[in-house]
C-alpha cells in the first residue's frame, strides 16, 4: 500500500468479521495481518487475542544481525501459561482431572452424583463417556452458590455452565480428529440436506469460542457488580440409583387456565385503511420453547393473519426480538426446514403460470431502506422485473451476525405483495427456527376469504407453559420446581444449587434457577453410547438449561436490563455491565435454541432417539457452611507436550517479506493459545527483524474468534494498555 499516516489501519473493518458465524468468515477469504517495526525500541511487544484475554504471546525485536534490541524480558508477562493434568489432555478438556469418578464412586457418589452416562451391559462405556463425567461433576460442584442477587447468580451459574460446554466440545473435537470434517464455507439454510457432520461443526467451534469469549464478558460484569468470582457451596452425595427402564425427560407443559398467550387469533392488519400496510413484527421468547411471533395490534402469539389480495404489505423486523428470527412465507408450514414449497419468483400458487417467468409472489427483502434483490411485483418501492432473486441469501445471513453488528445494519423489512389467485392459506414461518410458524388466510377486496377451511393443516399444536414457567420466564421446567420436602434431602434432583444463607432470603430467580438445574440433570443421564450421540444427548438439555437462565433473567430485569448495544464492543473497553450481559443474553437464547435444532437433526441422521434418559433417585444430600472454590487450575504433569514461550525466528536464513502462519491449539489452556508454524508448543517467543515486514496469516479454520493484535503491553485493549497503532509512539520516537 502506498506510504501514508493515518489512524486507520483497517482493525475497526476486520475485527467484526471475526465475530461472523464460522461459515461466513471462511467466504470473508484470507485473513492476514502485516507489520513492519521499522522504529528503535528497547523493550519487547506483545501479540495477543482481540476477543479473548489471557492468550498474549512476547515479541522480542531484533536488528539485522540477531541482535536483540532487549536482553532482558520486560515488559513482565503477568500470568503463567496454564497447564493441564493428563486426564484433561487425553479427554481434550480443562480442569476437570480433579472431577475424574474413580471405581469407588462411580457408584454411590460423594461430591458429585456417580454417573450420567449410565450402565448397558451390551456397550462397553467409552473414554469420552468418562470425560464427560469428569466434566458434568466439575459443573454441578461449580453451579452450587451463595450468590444473592439475580444478575450475580447468573453469572455464577452460567460460568461454569459455559464452561462444561466448552469441555464437551473439545472433547468431541478431540475424540474425531479425522471423522468430524465437512465444507462449511458460506452458511447453511436450515432443512437443506447435508451430512450431521455439517450441522455439528459449526456447532462445535461456535461453542468453544463464543462460549469462551461470553466467559470472560460474565467475569467482567461480576467485577462491576462487586462480586466473587466464585462463591461456591460444596455438595455431598448420598446414595444415588438408576432404574434399568429409561426414563424420558422431555415433558411439554400443557399450561392452565391462567395462560395469557392466545395463539392462532384471527386478525386482519390495517383493517379499516387503505394502500401500504406495515406490519410490525416482534418475538415474544417466553410464549413457548423457541419463541414465536407476535404482531402489533393482534392478539396473542402467532396470530392468523388476513392479508388482501393486490395489497401491498411491509413486515418490519427492525425491533430487537427479531435478531435470529428472518420472517420467511410458504405455502406450507415451515418452508425451507421442511423443504416444501416456499413463495418464490419460480414456484406458482395453484394453476397460476407465473413460474414461466418468474414473477409469481415471493417476499422482497430490504436492509436499511434499500431493496437487495432484483425481482419485483411491487412498482412503488422497485421497478418490476421477473428474476429469481428476491433478496433472500443477502440479507439471511445478517441475522446471524452479532446483535450488535445486525442493529447497526438499519430497518430490516420484507414487502409481499401476493397479486395471484389462490384458493389455500400460506404461512410465515422463521428462517432460523422451526415449529415458529403461522397461518396466512388470503381474502379479496370486499374481506371475503379466498379458502373457508385451514388448509393446508398446522402439524403441531402451539406450546402452552405452566403457571411456574410463566412465573419464571423459561420453559418445560414446572415438573422440576423443587418442593419444600425435596428442599433439604432431594429424591429425584440434588435438593439445592442456591445455598442458605442466614442474613439474604432466597428470591424467586433462585427458585426457578434450581427447577431448572433439576431438569437439566435428570435430563443429561443417558443410554447414549456413541460419541457424536453422547454428546448430542448431553447439549440438547445443556442447552435448554442455558436458554432458561437466559430468558429468567430477561423477565426478572425487563427495565433495568437496557444498554445500547449497536456495533461491537472490543473487550477490554469500559461499559455498564448490563452491555456486558445483554448480547450474552440474547446470543444464548436465539444461537442455542438454533443449535438445538441443529443436534436434532443430527441425532436423526445418525438414526438416534431423541430421548435415551435413564433417571437417578438422590439419596441424602448435604452442604458444609463455608464455601467451597471449585476452579481448580491443573499444574499439569511430566508428561505435558505443549512447551510454551520457547524462542522462535521465523523465516530464519531468508530475506524478504517473512509470513508467519498461525493456528490456535483450543486444548492447551482454558481459552486456547497460539502455535506458529516452525515454531515449537504454543505462545512461542517471536524474535521479529527490525525494518522487515511480516505477514501474519490466520485464514486456518482455529483462528476464527482469534484476531491477532499487537502491543506494548500484554493483553492489549483488554488491559486498556497501549497497542501498535499509528499514533502510539514505541520508546522516544
Amino acid at each position: 500500500a502506498p506510504l501514508a499516516g493515518d489512524e486507520d489501519f483497517g482493525l475497526d473493518a476486520v475485527e467484526p468479521l471475526f465475530f461472523h458465524p464460522l461459515g461466513d468468515w471462511q467466504g470473508y477469504g484470507d485473513m492476514a495481518t502485516y507489520l513492519n517495526f521499522d522504529k528503535d525500541f528497547d523493550k519487547d511487544f506483545f501479540y495477543f487475542c482481540h476477543i479473548h484475554a489471557g492468550m498474549s504471546g512476547r515479541v522480542k525485536l531484533v536488528d539485522a544481525d540477531g541482535n536483540k534490541m532487549s536482553e532482558e524480558d520486560t515488559p513482565e508477562l503477568p500470568y503463567k501459561y496454564a497447564q493441564v493434568g493428563q486426564f484433561d489432555l487425553d479427554c481434550g478438556t480443562f480442569n476437570t482431572t480433579g472431577f475424574k469418578l474413580t471405581t469407588e464412586e462411580s457408584g454411590p457418589g460423594d461430591k458429585c452424583p456417580g454417573f450420567f452416562v449410565c450402565a448397558d451391559e451390551e456397550v462397553e462405556k467409552s473414554g469420552y463417556a468418562t470425560c464427560v463425567e469428569a466434566m458434568n461433576c466439575h459443573m454441578i460442584q461449580s453451579m452450587t452458590t451463595y450468590a444473592a442477587g439475580t444478575s450475580e447468580l447468573f453469572c455464577h451459574q452460567m460460568i461454569p455452565h459455559h464452561q462444561n460446554a466448552v469441555n464437551m466440545a473439545k472433547a468431541l473435537l478431540k475424540a474425531h480428529p479425522d471423522t468430524l470434517t465437512c465444507d462449511t464455507s458460506g452458511p447453511v439454510e436450515e432443512g437443506s440436506v447435508q451430512p450431521w457432520a455439517c450441522d455439528l461443526i459449526p456447532v462445535l467451534y461456535d461453542i468453544v469460542n463464543v462460549q469462551n469469549s461470553q466467559i470472560i464478558d460474565m467475569r467482567d460484569a461480576l467485577d462491576q457488580l462487586g462480586a466473587e468470582e466464585y462463591n461456591n457451596c460444596d455438595m455431598r452425595f448420598g446414595e444415588l440409583t438408576a432404574p434399568a427402564a429409561p426414563a424420558m425427560r422431555r415433558r411439554t407443559e400443557e399450561g392452565d387456565v391462567n395462560y395469557p398467550y392466545v395463539s392462532g387469533a384471527d386478525c386482519e392488519p390495517c383493517a379499516g385503511t387503505e394502500g401500504e400496510c406495515t406490519v410490525v413484527m416482534k418475538v415474544n421468547h417466553h410464549a413457548g420453547e423457541l419463541g414465536y411471533y407476535m404482531v402489533d395490534g393482534c392478539e396473542g402469539v402467532n396470530p392468523t393473519l388476513h392479508l388482501t389480495k393486490d395489497r401491498v404489505y411491509k413486515f418490519d423486523q427492525t425491533e430487537k426480538s427479531n435478531w435470529y428470527h428472518l420472517i420467511g412465507l410458504a405455502y406450507f408450514p415451515d418452508g425451507a426446514h421442511e423443504g416444501v414449497d416456499e413463495l418464490e419468483p419460480g414456484i406458482a400458487p395453484g394453476d397460476s403460470t407465473c413460474a414461466e417467468d418468474l414473477t409469481c409472489p415471493a417476499p422482497m427483502y430490504f436492509m436499511d431502506g434499500k431493496y437487495q434483490g432484483v425481482f419485483s411485483n411491487i412498482e412503488s418501492i422497485a421497478p418490476l422485473a421477473g428474476d429469481e432473486d428476491f433478496g433472500l441469501d443477502a440479507v439471511e445471513p445478517l441475522f446471524f451476525h452479532p446483535l450488535g453488528d445486525w442493529q447497526g445494519y438499519g430497518d430490516m423489512a420484507t414487502y409481499l405483495n401476493f397479486d395471484k389467485d389462490f384458493d389455500k392459506d400460506f404461512f410465515y414461518f422463521c428462517h432460523i427456527h422451526a415449529g415458529m410458524s403461522g397461518r396466512v388466510k388470503l381474502v379479496d377486496a370486499d374481506g371475503n376469504k379466498m379458502s373457508e377451511e385451514d388448509t393446508p393443516e398446522l402439524p403441531y399444536k402451539y406450546a402452552q407453559v405452566g403457571q411456574f414457567d410463566l412465573d419464571c420466564g423459561t420453559f418445560n421446567t414446572t415438573g422440576f420446581k423443587l418442593t419444600t420436602e425435596e428442599s433439604g434431602p432431594g429424591d429425584k434432583c440434588p435438593g439445592f444449587f442456591v445455598c442458605a444463607d442466614e442474613e439474604v432470603e432466597k428470591s424467586g430467580y433462585a427458585t426457578c434457577v434450581e427447577a431448572m438445574n433439576c431438569h437439566m440433570i435428570q435430563s443429561m443421564t443417558t443410554y447414549a453410547a456413541g460419541t457424536s450421540e453422547l454428546f448430542c444427548h448431553q447439549m440438547i438439555p445443556h442447552h435448554q438449561n442455558a436458554v432458561n437462565m437466559a430468558k429468567a433473567l430477561l423477565k426478572a430485569h425487563p427495565d433495568t436490563l437496557t444498554c445500547d448495544t449497536s456495533g461491537p464492543v472490543e473487550e477490554g473497553s469500559v461499559q455498564p455491565w448490563a452491555c456486558d450481559l445483554i448480547p450474552v443474553l440474547y446470543d444464548i437464547v436465539n444461537v442455542q435454541n438454533s443449535q438445538i435444532i441443529d443436534m436434532r437433526d443430527a441425532l436423526d441422521q445418525l438414526g438416534a432417539e431423541e430421548y435415551n434418559n435413564c433417571d437417578m433417585r438422590f439419596g441424602e444430600l448435604t452442604a458444609p457452611a463455608a464455601p467451597a472454590m471449585r476452579r481448580r487450575t491443573e499444574e499439569g504433569d511430566v508428561n505435558y507436550p505443549y512447551v510454551s514461550g520457547a524462542d522462535c525466528e521465523p523465516c530464519a536464513g531468508t530475506e524478504g517479506e517473512c509470513t508467519v502462519v498461525m493456528k490456535v491449539n483450543h486444548h492447551a489452556g482454558e481459552l486456547g493459545y497460539y502455535m506458529v508454524d516452525g515454531c515449537e508448543g504454543v505462545n512461542p517467543t517471536l524474535h521479529l527483524t527490525k525494518d522487515r515486514v511480516y505477514k501474519f496469516d490466520q485464514t486456518e479454520k482455529s483462528n476464527w474468534y482469534h484476531l491477532i493484535g499487537l502491543a506494548y503491553f500484554p493483553d492489549g485493549a483488554h488491559e486498556g494498555v497501549d497497542e501498535l497503532e499509528p499514533g502510539i509512539a514505541p520508546g522516544d520516537s
